[in-house]
């Protein structure tokens, strides 16, 4: 039986984040992960994975990326750069180790685990809500191949045939990019509502989040600047100038009306927004 302050279980980017923070301000965590290596999520994805935002905002905890590393780090970058700091002194490792349980002990928490029991003060558990792929299920019969994104890696694969995406958020639009790099037939996206699509890269190539922070700033200071009318004003042009959702949406089909009618008032009245 070993006692700790904290156990955190996960060794994944919020884990290993708690973990250096944990160990910059004098406290030795146990971090603990079922897989064999750490980042193990972020090591099974696709091969050109990206992220979206730049490594200015994308690093753990006093810790940069190192000099050299492109503006938006892939995949290899990220797993690197967590694995490494993840090993660092004064942060216990234990990989290869399932939790099954966590029950209340006089120490704090005991957690039950694969490799042993563990005493801690406090537990931090950073597994995440994304660990098990789901697939719809969907009416009619597909005899095809049907792939979650969590098992695409690359378009060779799908050379000559025809392939649908279904869902526009990151995995999938950058999915549906890879595969018209390959010589796959056709590419087709199907998505349900109408998809938000913003540049990674802004003006000079900076990164789009080092632009949207000031600026996002800069417009929380104009609204607090303006009279409580024209707050209200402001708000209720926002939502005109928001597209009801449409394509299959519960709202394109009359199911929620009312909820935007009221907002609108709301907003035109000087109430919340």
């Amino acid at each position: 039986m070993t006692d700790y302050d904290v156990a955190i279980v996960g060794a994944g980017p919020a884990g290993v984040s708690a973990a250096v923070s944990l160990k910059d301000r004098g406290v030795r965590p146990l971090l603990i992960d079922r897989a064999p290596e750490v980042a193990a999520s972020w090591r099974s994805r696709y091969d050109r994975l990206k992220l979206n935002t730049g490594r200015q905002f994308s690093h753990l905890p006093g810790r940069r990326y190192p000099r050299g590393t492109p503006t938006f780090p892939a995949r290899d970058h990220v797993v690197e750069h967590l694995d490494r700091h993840a090993h660092e002194d004064g942060i216990d490792l234990r990989l290869h180790t399932r939790v099954e349980r966590i029950d209340p002990c006089a120490r704090g928490w005991r957690l039950t685990t694969s490799t042993g029991d563990v005493d801690a003060r406090n537990v931090v558990v950073a597994t995440g809500y994304q660990g098990v792929p789901v697939i719809p299920a969907l009416p009619g019969s597909f005899t095809g191949e049907t792939l979650h994104s969590s098992e695409y890696r690359n378009a060779k694969p799908y050379a000559g045939l025809r392939v649908l995406v279904v869902g526009t958020g990151s995995s999938g639009m950058e999915i549906a990019h890879d595969l018209t790099t390959g010589d796959v037939a056709t590419v087709s996206l199907s998505v349900r509502t109408p998809p938000n699509v913003m540049r990674r890269a802004g003006p000079g190539g900076l990164p789009g989040d080092v632009l949207a922070v000031p600026l996002d700033g800069l417009e929380r200071i104009f609204l607090r600047a303006r009279p409580s009318a024209l707050r209200a004003r402001h708000r209720a042009e926002a939502l005109r100038r928001t597209p009801a959702r449409s394509a299959g949406s519960p709202r394109a089909r009359g199911a929620r009306p009312r909820a935007r009618e009221e907002a609108l008032r709301a907003a035109e009245a000087g109430g919340s927004g």
